[in-house]
């Protein structure tokens, strides 16, 4: 099907719609003559007639509206047919139509940048290899993304989570903390592992105890109404608190 597509599709490269509605009415003309003499048909007609069908087939295929519709219009059509709660199964869909669906969606960014939520608790490696495929479709455009990570995550996640960032238009994470217990130390060697608590909203009480040298520990003070914060080294909560 794929050459007699290719056929096609360089045969009527200079046509105009009219015309290739002309040329498939009269091959199925064609078709329909040899079907009302069908034993009286030679090798020649047999021969042809088998051509025929196929090219038809193909024609009708080209005259869709993937292929006469402008990129712009597929686009919004698409768009509109995808809706907010179920985002991610209605593009899965439309991409699972046909190869040119498929080759469209993929190659149209606007349709993957609905937020996106990757629960990250107890993320198998196909999960994260997904959510990382979804978020690439999206380039050059970004989206809203949300974490959900908890204890069990591993820093390999993490990292593979992490190289879609530039993709990122805006990042939940966390946003119902309203509580959190720090007691353990950080270490100074991996600042990645240096807590931001700017992307937790709700947070009200905080119980902090660091015993390292001054660390670059992102701390909003305005929503808190409960802070513990202990150190010996009192430049280190000054610094913080600053």
């Amino acid at each position: 099907m794929s050459a007699v597509l290719l056929e096609q599709k360089e045969r009527i490269r200079k046509n105009s719609k009219a015309d290739v509605e002309r040329f498939i009415e009269e091959s199925e003309s064609k078709i329909s003559s040899f079907e009302r003499k069908q034993s009286q048909i030679n090798v020649v007609e047999l021969r042809d007639s088998r051509r025929i069908g196929p090219r038809v087939a193909t024609l009708r295929h080209l005259l869709s509206p993937i292929y006469t519709l402008s990129a712009e219009s597929l686009s919004e059509i698409f768009e509109l047919s995808i809706g907010n709660q179920k985002h991610i199964k209605d593009v899965l869909r439309i991409s699972q139509v046909c190869s040119d669906w498929r080759q469209f969606a993929q190659s149209t960014p606007q349709l993957w940048t609905r937020p996106m939520e990757m629960d990250l608790r107890k993320c198998r490696s196909n999960d994260v290899e997904g959510y990382i495929a979804w978020i690439l479709r999206a380039a050059p455009l970004t989206m809203p993304v949300s974490l959900l990570p908890d204890a069990s995550i591993t820093r390999h996640t993490l990292d593979g989570i992490l190289k879609t960032a530039p993709r990122w238009r805006s990042l939940q994470l966390l946003d119902n903390l309203k509580e959190l217990d720090l007691a353990g130390d950080f270490n100074e060697d991996e600042p990645t592992a240096f807590p931001s608590f700017s992307a937790v909203p709700r947070l009200r009480k905080l119980y902090m105890i660091i015993y390292s040298t001054p660390l670059p520990i992102i701390l909003s003070c305005t929503q808190l109404t409960n802070l513990t914060f202990g150190t010996h080294f009192p430049n280190i909560a000054f610094n913080i608190l600053a």
